[in-house]
């Protein structure tokens, strides 16, 4: 069966948003559960736990808040479980939990980014169950922008959003990539396909400037001697004439504790006669997971 990609994502307005949220972090890396699967908005989520899966430890999660301007707000980062202590607040990019043993979490993400003119104030709220097999839940973000003086520009929400992971040691690795998004892979029973990569990737280097980010669903790659791959394209007519154009390259391996590679891709639109009127370019970007 050949790949097939589907492609769910969009330009943001306010590519200042976009580099408000860039960060420099670790490899991913797990000693214990490993959970990976997608919420209703169509985008990879990862979480790690406790070996026992009853304790979560940290979520590496992706979400787009509409704005009530027409902008879309974008986040993506792993973040890590805290336990506040009375008086102090938790960091911006950590989970504070209200809950969390027995298989069952709760808590919120909290912070405040300087955007090029104003800042943002970002409040996540995660909560769901862990089982042996899967894990389930809920999320919603509601983000607040103000403008230099501190008063309100624009609201951006995403709702309430539904998501659905599961954990399968040696055939789902989930984890994150270079640029902090989330990414699973599943690999069949026999170990000899991968039935599906789970991937968000974005670019901030768009001509005309701009920032995007997509959310990718692939499927089955052949795997062999521990490796897969393929350069995949789609494109779509655009509503009011002309074409857009992706392209991905995808590489991995594969190992009986954790799977890594490479992916870049593109969007492109042209317009009836054939011109370029929007390129948008991933660079190379890295990718890491583990299972348990």
């Amino acid at each position: 069966m050949s790949n097939v990609i589907t492609c769910g994502g969009r330009l943001m307005a306010g590519a200042a948003v976009a580099a408000a949220l860039t960060l420099t972090a670790p490899a991913y890396a797990a000693a214990g559960a490993v959970y990976g699967g997608s919420t209703s908005a169509h985008e990879p989520i990862v979480l790690r736990a406790d070996r026992a899966g009853q304790r979560l430890r940290s979520a590496v999660m992706s979400w787009e808040a509409k704005c009530d301007h027409g902008a879309t707000f974008p986040f993506a980062a792993e973040l890590p479980v805290v336990t506040l202590t009375p008086g102090f607040s938790g960091g911006a990019f950590e989970l504070a939990m209200s809950r969390n043993a027995k298989g069952r979490f709760s808590g919120a993400q909290r912070a405040s980014f300087q955007l090029d003119s104003g800042t943002a104030t970002v409040a996540v709220m995660f909560a769901g169950r862990l089982r042996a097999g899967s894990a389930s839940g809920t999320l919603s973000a509601d983000v607040v922008v103000l403008d230099e003086s501190g008063n309100e520009v624009d609201s951006c929400r995403t709702g309430a959003t539904k998501w659905n992971a599961s954990r399968s040691p040696g055939r789902l690795f989930a984890g994150k990539t270079s640029q902090d998004e989330p990414i699973v892979v599943r690999l069949d029973a026999g170990r000899r396909n991968v039935k599906n990569v789970l991937v968000g990737w974005q670019t901030a280097s768009c001509r005309p400037e701009g920032f995007a980010r997509f959310g990718e669903s692939l499927t089955n790659f052949p795997l062999r001697a521990g490796r897969f791959g393929d350069a995949l394209a789609s494109s779509y007519d655009e509503p009011g004439g002309g074409t857009q154009r992706y392209t991905m390259e995808l590489a991995g391996k594969v190992t009986r504790r954790s799977a890594s590679g490479t992916l870049h891709a593109t969007i492109t639109v042209t317009d009836v006669a054939g011109a370029t009127t929007l390129s948008c370019d991933s660079g190379g970007v890295t990718w890491k997971t583990a299972t348990g």
